[in-house]
């Protein structure tokens, strides 16, 4: 439970947090996180949450395969960004 916060939550939010960072200043935006991007950190913070909390003995283990859905969460977290962030990368030069 732990490694998967540290791991999974720290880094992988970190992950998220350069590219929509990075990704705003190399397209010539401002700072600011548009709602598709918060949602994906919203949506990769449940993910490690759901993946952590229950084998940490937090939360009750939901029926159903657990792994699968946190997969899931965390996929769309970061499909969510390339949503975002797409049709600006594509007018770079």
């Amino acid at each position: 439970g732990p490694l998967h916060l540290a791991l999974m939550g720290g880094l992988g939010l970190g992950v998220l947090a350069v590219l929509a960072i990075a990704g705003r200043f190399h397209t010539g935006q401002g700072l600011g996180l548009n709602l598709a991007t918060r949602t994906g950190f919203l949506l990769a913070a449940a993910a490690v949450l759901l993946r952590a909390l229950p084998e940490m003995g937090l939360m009750p283990w939901p029926p159903g395969p657990l792994h699968l859905i946190a997969a899931l969460l965390w996929a769309a977290a970061f499909l969510l960004w390339l949503v975002d962030y797409w049709p600006a990368i594509r007018r770079l030069p």
